[in-house]
């Protein structure tokens, strides 16, 4: 996880295809990390796809970052 926050910090990384791979790991640390470094973005379509993915993760670790994402901003939700 180490090697992908560094990968992810170069520019022209093609980060948001890396995290939206990632989101999608077998393993929950993997997705708790990408989906937790997508939350925190500025750009807020993905953090709206941080929220739809962490709404339908079965980690409750995961799941709760859609609680607190839809806490933190109702902009991006609002339908």
């Amino acid at each position: 996880m180490r090697l992908v926050d560094h990968a992810l910090a170069q520019p022209g990384s093609g980060s948001e295809a890396w995290l939206l791979l990632l989101a999608g790991d077998a393993d929950p640390d993997v997705r708790l990390f990408a989906v937790t470094f997508m939350a925190t973005s500025n750009n807020a379509a993905l953090v709206e796809k941080a929220w739809q993915l962490a709404i339908r993760d079965h980690d409750p670790r995961v799941a709760d970052l859609a609680a607190r994402l839809r806490e933190r901003t109702d902009g991006p939700f609002r339908r």
